[in-house]
């Protein structure tokens, strides 16, 4: 039918004014100034052409290229177009490293009691002979208890359990061999019915011998091999959510990813594409406006293309690109249909310059209308069914209807299958089943074909440009080649061919499915295998659970229900799974699919301990909104329950949350006393993990007590408890907080050992929200030392990372904390720029108390440089604000500048109306610092109106009870100018 140019070599046609912009974007980031591409247009427009185009360029040019592809296959797994772009790069996980149990030894025990294998995990051998024995009578016991005596030949047991020492033993009796398995961590629910596997493959592959055996252990030497395999398997343990900060745990991934790229571009620079990103997980799109932050002075060029027509169907990512073009300078590509000129020049191009019939070109104006991908497939369908050839140096298309252009992209697609033969047609049904992108020795264990025959078609499909290969991989050479496919096939053929896909995978992973995982879930989920597809789907979900993706694991859980209910039965797995949907919502802050799933919970049994748990959760939820009092009813109602049944850790737990409620209202003594309940509630668990945290909680009260000494021994107690565990998230928090308690009573060496202890840590676990925080609280203590520029120089690191991680709230924070050190310094003029940067942010977040706060502190210094009208008018302002919303720390703060104000005009008549606000709501919320401010403040009102001796007592106020709450640093300030009003007495 004559050649046609293959993909690879068509190349760009037109697109001239694209390819100049790509050009000059690729030279910029080159140059060092990081450029960001989105290039967009319908299906088939082109979008994946220009971006080859790119990548010769970038190549030519020396830069490193990194390319990564969604596909609604995978849609469903948590960063797995980062992991395709980064494969072979990576020096670690994307995800957390998750943790397993397993069993650490294994015993196959005959039914008169002597042991026929043993299998160790560790390295060293396992368990010292003598404790073994004693082990092994103990389990002999055991079965004889439980079971029946081992001589009896019809005695049968189900599986046990026996505690050890500090291990587990989980015992299976069999028919004529019972198994023991031990493990020193916690019980996953697969490890039973691995066990019974495992028992039962054993006497099936020996059952003749065990029938009659004479104790020759040869005979029985292979029995071993099955051991090993059991002993091999991990088991996922389930990561608590409680205490969890999601976007924390995002952003060291993100930054992991970050940092990865910015290693990989050096100096001749990177291209890291996404492309389709339309069909992108959540945590993919999560992290892309955390790498277009930080592109700017790097080398780096990001691409991102996606189809336009699926906005309107995806209201994350349209939030996610928005976002990023308001915020970031964008090279913004539409693609838009290729004009005659163009459209006749990849027609020619794609017939090797040969002249195609006019009637042909107009035809494929008209029917295509420009769109390059139908263009080409409407002209490989012509060729394919021999309707368009070639005579010599001349192209003719057959008249008649079959020498019509298709109408549609499923109907050529269509026409260019006919063309298969039967065995290239089910090979390439597979392959749309599989995804867009599969591993290429996955079809041959699909088929009862053999490999040289499956390469073969294969071959024939790349010549015909259905797949290109990718190192190992095979790729549909357009992914709406394989949608149209898929699409087309019935939903009976789809659903066996998704089994034979999961049962490949089942046999290529059988020692470890782990890997494959969320596309077992994923194939299995599409089958009539209901019990499959719910046990993967579970598996899938805590797996995602586990690293943080909170929308992935959902959908799998979601899914795993959707499958209970067809097969139309009870499930007690379906209490489980609503438990941890909502917690997943939780951590999501979707609050109201999270109430749903803990009331679906609730309705599902009668269970009062569940009862009690799901109030309690649906109490967090409340709380997280500020509604503390539907938080508090459903805390109250959560605590008779656990009282009932008797659940002391549930109980503390309420009583801890209870706790912040107060605290948060102010009323400290109510907090102190359930924070006491809770940590009694909890050391009578003898959880030390829970034991760190009421310890934490105790401290935190104590802390806004004013009672650092108390909070610090609180918090070293906490710290212990964590380091037990081994806890390094907690561990990094004790740190700070030990820091602020240190710093607080004066002990500003200590300070700075405990937040450095803290940042190492939150290096080490990537934890650079943390690290911020920390960094803000060095410069604290520089600050409280006198050391300005060294406190300047943490503020500024620290704000670094806030523009990294993009927290706007936080940068306005630490905008805030340099002012203050430019206050301090009498650099008032750049204290007030910060404070307008701080003021600026915190009116774009639309933080109200913020808001307020910056322009108190912008009055406050504008009194230093005379500028009385502005500061006033600042004063007020703020004042409105925190009036409005019963800011009454900020409210307390204006009193005192609006008594200064009138002061310095002298309206001492105000001036005094104003401090005695001031103080009164100073001691209505037991604050020292406002109190000792309010004295102090007032003292230099008196001084200037030469009342001295009125003056000193106030003076004298002050310096109590900065005393008696050890703030030292404003003590000794208050102890310098008192002593100087007595002196010039």
């Amino acid at each position: 039918h004559g050649r046609m140019v293959q993909e690879k070599d068509i190349g760009m046609v037109g697109r001239t004014r694209e390819r100049k912009l790509l050009h000059e974007a690729l030279k910029t980031s080159k140059d060092g100034r990081g450029q960001i591409v989105l290039v967009s247009g319908e299906a088939g427009i082109g979008k994946s052409t220009l971006i080859q185009h790119l990548e010769r360029e970038a190549g030519d040019s020396g830069m490193t290229i990194c390319k990564g592809e969604c596909s609604e296959q995978d849609a469903g797994i948590p960063y797995q177009a980062f992991e395709r772009a980064l494969a072979g790069i990576m020096e670690e996980q994307l995800f957390q490293l998750e943790e397993f149990v397993h069993f650490d030894e294994i015993f196959l025990i005959s039914k008169i009691g002597l042991l026929i294998s043993h299998v160790s995990r560790s390295a060293e051998g396992g368990i010292d002979e003598d404790i073994l024995g004693s082990m092994l009578t103990a389990v002999q016991d055991f079965v004889k208890d439980s079971f029946g005596r081992g001589d009896e030949p019809d005695s049968r047991g189900g599986l046990g359990k026996l505690e050890y020492m500090d291990t587990k033993i989980m015992i299976e009796h069999g028919d004529l061999v019972y198994l023991a398995a031990v493990t020193s961590g916690e019980e996953h629910s697969n490890m039973r019915k691995d066990i019974r596997g495992c028992v039962m493959d054993i006497e099936g592959t020996y059952f003749d011998i065990l029938y009659e055996w004479d104790g020759d252990l040869d005979k029985l030497g292979g029995s071993e091999d099955i051991l090993q395999k059991l002993a091999g398997r991990n088991y996922r343990v389930k990561r608590s959510l409680e205490n969890i900060n999601i976007e924390a745990e995002r952003l060291k991934v993100q930054n992991r990813i970050f940092e990865t790229i910015e290693r990989t571009a050096g100096e001749s620079g990177l291209l890291f594409i996404l492309e389709d990103l339309h069909w992108a997980d959540e945590s993919t799109l999560l992290a892309i406006p955390f790498l277009a932050r930080n592109i700017a002075d790097r080398p780096i060029l990001l691409c991102l293309t996606y189809r336009s027509e699926m906005l309107e169907h995806k209201t994350q990512f349209k939030g996610v690109l928005e976002s990023i073009k308001t915020l970031y300078d964008c090279l913004d590509i539409a693609l838009e249909k290729l004009d005659e000129e163009s459209l006749d020049g990849l027609v020619k191009h794609m017939l090797e310059g040969g002249r195609p019939p006019d009637e042909l070109l107009e035809r494929l104006r008209t029917e295509t209308g420009g769109n390059p991908f139908f263009t080409i497939e409407a002209i490989r369908a012509l060729l394919a069914e021999g309707t368009l050839y070639r005579e010599k140096d001349i192209w003719i298309l057959k008249r008649g209807p079959e020498g019509t252009i298709p109408s549609s992209v499923v109907e050529l697609v269509s026409r260019r299958l006919e063309t298969l033969d039967l065995d290239c047609l089910r090979i390439i049904e597979y392959g749309a089943v599989l995804g867009r992108r599969f591993e290429r020795n996955t079809l041959p264990a699909g088929f009862s074909m053999e490999e040289d025959m499956v390469d073969e078609l294969v071959g024939q499909l790349v010549e015909q440009n259905f797949f290109q290969t990718l190192g190992d991989e095979l790729q549909f050479q357009h992914s709406k080649i394989q949608e149209v496919i898929y699409s087309s096939m019935s939903d009976r053929w789809k659903r066996v061919l998704h089994k034979r896909a999961g049962e490949t995978l089942e046999l290529a992973y059988l020692e470890d499915v782990d890997p494959v995982l969320f596309k077992l879930a994923y194939h299995y989920s599409r089958t009539r295998d209901y019990e499959k597809g719910i046990e993967y789907s579970i598996s899938a979900g805590y797996k995602a659970t586990n690293n943080f993706a909170p929308k992935e694991a959902a959908r799998f859980f979601e899914g795993a229900i959707s499958l209970i209910e067809l097969c139309d039965r009870e499930d007690d797995r379906c209490l489980d799974i609503n438990d941890i949907l909502g917690d997943l919502y939780f951590l999501d802050a979707d609050y109201e699919m999270a109430i749903q799933a803990y009331d679906r919970l609730y309705g599902m049994t009668d269970d009062a301990g569940r009862h009690s748990e799901a109030l309690m959760k649906k109490g967090r939820v409340y709380q997280s909104q500020g509604d503390y009092d539907n938080a508090s009813k459903f805390y109250e109602d959560a605590s008779r329950l656990a009282r009932e049944v008797d659940s002391l850790l549930l109980l503390a737990r309420i009583n801890g949350q209870l706790g912040k409620i107060f605290l948060r209202k102010g009323d400290y003594e109510k907090a102190l006393e359930l924070q006491t309940e809770y940590l009694d509630e909890s050391q009578k668990t003898g959880d030390k993990r829970e034991i760190g945290q009421a310890y934490m909680n105790l401290g935190g009260v104590y802390y806004h007590l004013s009672d650092y000494h108390m909070a610090n021994r609180n918090w070293e107690v906490s710290m212990r408890m964590f380091e037990e565990v081994r806890y390094e998230q907690g561990i990094a928090n004790i740190n700070d907080n030990l820091g602020v308690g240190h710093f607080w009573i004066g002990k500003f060496d200590r300070a700075l050992e405990y937040y450095r202890k803290s940042a190492d840590i939150m290096t080490k676990i990537g934890d650079v929200r943390g690290m911020s925080m920390v960094l803000n609280n060095i410069g604290a203590v520089y600050e409280g030392i006198d050391q300005p520029e060294k406190s300047l120089e943490h503020y500024r690191k620290s704000l670094q990372i806030k523009k990294k991680i993009g927290d706007s709230v936080g940068m306005a924070n630490i905008y805030n904390n340099i002012g203050v050190v430019y206050f301090g310094m009498g650099r008032f003029e750049e204290a007030i720029q910060n404070y307008e940067q701080n003021l600026e942010l915190m009116n774009a977040s639309g933080d109200t108390w913020g808001i307020s706060k910056a322009m108190n502190n912008m009055a406050e210094a504008e009194l230093e440089i005379d500028r009385l009208g502005e500061a006033r008018d600042h004063c007020q302002q703020s004042m409105d604000i925190a009036k409005k919303h019963s800011f009454k720390e900020i409210m307390t703060s204006n009193y005192r500048l609006l008594g200064i104000l009138a002061s310095l005009e002298g309206d001492m008549d105000a001036a005094d109306r104003h401090f005695e606000k001031n103080l009164a709501l100073a001691k209505e919320i037991e604050e020292p610092l406002r109190i000792g401010m309010s004295h102090l403040s007032f003292a230099k009102s008196l001084v200037r109106r030469g009342e001295r001796d009125k003056a000193i007592d106030n003076f004298a106020s002050a310096l109590e009870v900065f005393e008696k709450a050890q703030m030292e640093m404003l003590a000794g300030k208050t102890r310098l100018e008192m002593q100087k009003i007595v002196d010039e007495a």
